[in-house]
């Protein structure tokens, strides 16, 4: 895909939305527009990549001695489970890299969260690529 379509689904759903498109052959800084309609309009065609609140997301991990993605993916949320305030059955764990030393690190989510994002953009058929907690695009520097 040539372009990408960066938009930020605020936490408030009578906030307006702002997105921004980025020609990826040419990424050059580019106008913010509002509003999921005119969004809907540029997502044809466009990786899609949704950015919201960081509160309703909680970054954690787990040390874990396996490298077998399936047996990291059934015992994760357990791992995890007396950590987090609901109940596993109610969250999605998106499974980043396994860590040289065994940390499988993971954004958990309330399941009814996502459902309510997918529903937002989908009324405009707004489709995502990515969706990504917002402190995860901070720009990152080893050591601070």
């Amino acid at each position: 895909m040539a372009r990408r379509l960066f938009l930020w689904l605020p936490a408030d759903e009578e906030a307006n939305s702002r997105w921004m498109l980025q020609d990826t052959a040419e990424p050059t800084a580019t106008t913010v527009h509002e509003g999921l309609e005119a969004a809907s309009l540029q997502a044809t065609g466009c990786q899609v990549i949704v950015i919201v609140s960081g509160a309703n997301v909680v970054l954690t991990g787990a040390h874990l001695p396996t490298r077998n993605r399936q047996r990291i993916r059934s015992a994760l949320p357990f791992m995890l489970e007396d950590q987090l305030a609901q109940e596993i059955e109610q969250l999605h764990f998106a499974i980043g890299q396994r860590e040289a030393d065994g940390q499988v690190n993971t954004a958990v989510v309330e399941r009814r969260h996502i459902a309510a994002w997918l529903a937002r953009l989908r009324a405009y058929d707004i489709e995502p690529d990515i969706i990504v907690p917002d402190i995860l695009c901070l720009p990152w520097t080893t050591g601070r």
